[in-house]
């Protein structure tokens, strides 16, 4: 199914082009907390979405700012990676504390699941790509150790990934369905074999093939309450200081995966719920949490509101 969202702020009177442009934006670009500066907003949106994929078309001629909070991510169902390009001008990313531009040309991954403000000073005209999670993983395993790195994409394949998503951005009302996946597809293929290219301690066959491993590994095991960096050492013949070694350069820990992809299920699994005499806690404990206490304060620290004001919202 196609959904489609196409908003010229210009369309708008004045004094409605903010909201308007919020609303646009929330729906284009997962869930937002803009900044309101005044109601001069000049802008451009454009999403499609099929299947797994969802691309976004933003030209912004105005100075806009905002964050993503675990209010927001709270409210999503489906979680996604997104590949940012820019086309024209440049904003500023802050995640986990640390700021980055982002610049004519430049590509940029972030993951929906994580916290993330942004600010641009003058007009900005870029594509993002939301592909689901599960699925990119599948395709490119390696994806966690490039969430929130800044990459050229003046160089080698760059140019040909900003080209498909200009293509897609600009024809896909004109494309079949078979046709848009190939080239998605095509996309996501360059788009792993050059960030490995510009990466190569990601490459070192061994490390990338146990860290998957180990990944998978995790992702199979979550319900299981002993499940902790010891434990997976052991069962996997290495020492406590290579598996965190193994993790280093990923920006996640190997206690910080378990715990983040633990309450992403149980976020899933309260919504999914159709048991009306399954609590909270019970859940809880099906993904490996054994004290309702520390998941609460968990999944607030993440989400930012406590596991039964994420259900009333969602009812």
């Amino acid at each position: 199914m196609n959904e489609h969202l196409k908003i010229w702020t210009k369309d708008y009177h004045k004094k409605q082009r903010f909201e308007a442009w919020s609303e646009a934006l929330n729906n284009s670009h997962m869930g937002w907390s803009l900044d309101k500066r005044d109601d001069t907003v000049y802008g451009y949106i454009k999403m499609h979405s099929m299947g797994r994929f969802k691309l976004s078309n933003c030209s912004c001629y105005s100075p806009c700012s905002g964050s993503r909070a675990g209010t927001q991510i709270a409210r999503e169902n489906t979680s996604y990676y997104a590949i940012l390009t820019v086309q024209n001008g440049y904003e500023v990313i802050k995640r986990r504390g640390k700021e980055q531009k982002i610049s004519n040309n430049d590509i940029y991954l972030w993951d929906t699941n994580e916290t993330l403000s942004f600010r641009s000073y003058s007009a900005i005209e870029k594509n993002t790509l939301f592909v689901e999670k599960d699925f990119l993983e599948k395709l490119f395993p390696q994806v966690t150790q490039m969430i929130g790195k800044v990459f050229d994409g003046k160089q080698g394949l760059g140019p040909f990934i900003h080209s498909n998503l200009m293509t897609l951005s600009s024809r896909f009302d004109t494309l079949d369905p078979h046709s848009t996946s190939i080239i998605t597809d095509s996309t996501l293929e360059l788009l792993s074999t050059w960030m490995l290219r510009l990466n190569p301690v990601t490459t070192t066959g061994h490390r990338t093939k146990l860290f998957n491993q180990i990944s998978k590994h995790i992702k199979k095991n979550l319900n299981d309450p002993d499940l902790c960096p010891g434990k997976i050492a052991k069962d996997f013949g290495i020492s406590l200081r290579s598996l965190h070694q193994l993790f280093s350069s990923t920006e996640t820990s190997v206690s910080q995966m378990i715990r983040q992809q633990r309450l992403e299920q149980c976020r899933h699994e309260i919504v999914r719920n159709k048991n009306p005499k399954r609590t909270i806690t019970e859940i809880a404990l099906q993904w490996g949490f054994n004290d309702s206490s520390h998941f609460s304060k968990c999944f607030k620290e993440m989400y930012n509101v406590s596991p039964r004001q994420y259900l009333s919202s969602r009812q």
